[in-house]
C-alpha cells in the first residue's frame, strides 16, 4: 500500500507539472503568436487575483534556435528587432530617468518588478526580439499619465534563447 501511495504522488507530481507547462506554453503561444513547444520553465508566476488586477511573469529557455526562426519570419507586427526603440517599453522594463521642465530629473518605471526585491524582472538581452501589446482602454492618454496599466511585453534574448514574458493589469 505504502508503494503504490509513493508510486501514485510520484506520477501526479510528474503529470501536474507537465500539464502546468504545457498550459503555460499553450496561452503564451497563442498572446504571443508562436510555436512554444519544447521549452524549459525556468519562472512562473501569477500574482492576478479575483479582480484581474496583478503581474504575471515567465522565462522558459529553448533547446533550440526554433523561435528565432520563428521571429525572424513572423509578420505579427508587435514583434520587433532589439534594441528596444521606444523609450515607454524601456521604461516598462528596466526605468528611464527623464529632464523635467524645471531642471530636476524624475525616474519612470520599471513596472514589472520583482515583489520582494523591487528590482526589474527582464535582463538588459543585446541580441534578440520584443513583444510590446498596450491592452489599455484608452490608448489616446500618454502611457504614463494614464490611471492605470494593462499590457503585455515579451524579450526573447537570441544568445541564451530565453524568452521572457510579463503581464500587468492594474
Amino acid at each position: 500500500m505504502i508503494r503504490f501511495l509513493a508510486f501514485f504522488l510520484v506520477f501526479f507530481q510528474l503529470f501536474s507539472s507537465c500539464d502546468a507547462s504545457g498550459m503555460l506554453n499553450r496561452e503564451l503561444s497563442g498572446v504571443l503568436g508562436l510555436e512554444l513547444s519544447g521549452g524549459t520553465v525556468l519562472a512562473n508566476w501569477d500574482s492576478h487575483g479575483g479582480n484581474g488586477d496583478g503581474t504575471k511573469f515567465a522565462a522558459i529557455q529553448f533547446p533550440d534556435d526554433s523561435v528565432e526562426e520563428q521571429l525572424r519570419n513572423t509578420e505579427n507586427s508587435r514583434w520587433k528587432v532589439l534594441p528596444i526603440q521606444d523609450e515607454e517599453v524601456r521604461a516598462i522594463l528596466y526605468g528611464v530617468t527623464r529632464r523635467q521642465p524645471d531642471g530636476s530629473e524624475a525616474t519612470f518605471g520599471p513596472l514589472l518588478t520583482d515583489p520582494d526585491t523591487g528590482e526589474a524582472l527582464f535582463p538588459q538581452v543585446e541580441e534578440g526580439y520584443y513583444f510590446f501589446w498596450d491592452r489599455h482602454a484608452d490608448t489616446d492618454t500618454p502611457f504614463f499619465s494614464r490611471y492605470s496599466f494593462n499590457f503585455t511585453v515579451a524579450v526573447y534574448d537570441a544568445e541564451k534563447k530565453i524568452l521572457y514574458y510579463g503581464k500587468l493589469d492594474t
